[in-house]
């Protein structure tokens, strides 16, 4: 599993409490057929409609 900054800023989810997933890829009900997963975080202090788009 991969956890990637939504926001765009850029900064290191490293300690995940204080991060939220907003998105995943694989997508929810859809098969993994590769690795790493990704989940798209934002800090819980920000929200997921802030996150930047792919």
């Amino acid at each position: 599993m991969t956890f990637k900054d939504a926001s765009g800023q850029g900064h290191p989810a490293d300690d995940l409490v204080t991060w939220q997933i907003c998105n995943s890829h694989p997508g929810p009900s859809q098969q993994i057929t590769d690795t790493p997963v990704v989940f798209d975080v934002v800090k819980v202090s920000e929200s997921c409609k802030d996150a930047t788009p792919e």
